[in-house]
């Protein structure tokens, strides 16, 4: 299951890092360099016009919470509503500072203004299931769905939240929906073949992870899919052959702990079954 990176912008007001943030001071002398508000008791809040300019200072600075805390200066002061871009930019700044509540608040707003934009919706939903508000991530994307019934992401965010429920029976026809429009979406194809696998169906399974690999052959997803398949189908020697490349290209991830001990189990239970054998 893929979910949402983010990179920092640079900033249109200024071109280097030093002189946004420079031109930021300039405009904020009698604030304090942090943001902060009348209703944490400051005597001199940031204005509208501060508060976007120092905003961009910190996305270029990197400094996602400062930032996020200046686009929040300019929700709240907004005399009408928010402006998409504006909401737009605050949502990705909290993201990126882990604020997913505040986030998830923001984008709400924009369903207001776009209530017709399926990926404004698909949005919601991702921010709804990283919230752990599952029913509602679900609602979401079909309300994304609803909008445009080929929005991928929404199809592949309910086959997700349904796989978090443990429903792979469903989550695997959502699956195969998604793959009606594109069957070359890797993600989903992974996913459906692991669906596969935790319904005890190895050979669908292992046709899934091999169509994987045969567009990607170094997926680590789906080398390890293949691996956990082969080893519950009782195909112990080629389980170890993708075990094997799985550590060698994901040496210190999640589940390489479990692969380097399976993986010492089963070359144990061969030399066993070698030595009895003799």
């Amino acid at each position: 299951m893929q979910h949402h990176p983010h990179q920092a912008e640079q900033s249109a007001i200024a071109p280097t890092k030093s002189l946004t943030i420079n031109a930021a001071h300039t405009l904020t002398i009698k604030s304090p360099l942090v943001p902060q508000y009348e209703h944490r008791g400051v005597k001199h809040p940031l204005s509208q016009k501060q508060a976007a300019l120092m905003a961009e200072a910190y996305c270029v600075a990197g400094q996602w919470h400062a930032a996020t805390d200046c686009f929040e200066q300019q929700i709240l002061g907004s005399p009408s509503f928010p402006s998409e871009s504006l909401l737009v930019r605050a949502v990705e700044m909290a993201q990126k500072a882990g604020r997913l509540t505040q986030a998830f608040s923001w984008q709400k707003q924009l369903t207001f203004s776009k209530p017709f934009d399926a990926t404004v919706w698909v949005k919601l939903g991702q921010l709804a299931e990283d919230t752990d508000q599952l029913e509602l991530a679900k609602t979401y994307y079909q309300r994304a769905i609803k909008r445009d019934e080929e929005a991928l992401e929404a199809w592949f965010g309910l086959g997700v939240v349904s796989e978090k429920q443990e429903s792979f029976d469903t989550a695997k026809l959502y699956y195969e929906a998604l793959l009606a429009i594109n069957p070359a979406w890797l993600p989903a194809l992974n996913n459906w073949a692991g669906c596969c696998m935790q319904l005890g169906c190895y050979e669908e399974a292992q046709d899934g992870f091999a169509k994987v690999l045969n567009l990607m052959p170094q997926y680590p997803k789906a080398i390890f899919g293949m691996g956990i398949t082969l080893d519950f189908s009782g195909q112990h020697r080629a389980a170890c052959v993708y075990y094997g490349q799985y550590l060698r290209l994901k040496p210190a991830s999640s589940h390489s702990a479990f692969v380097r001990e399976r993986l010492n189990e089963l070359e144990a239970m061969r030399f066993t079954t070698a030595a009895v054998s003799k």
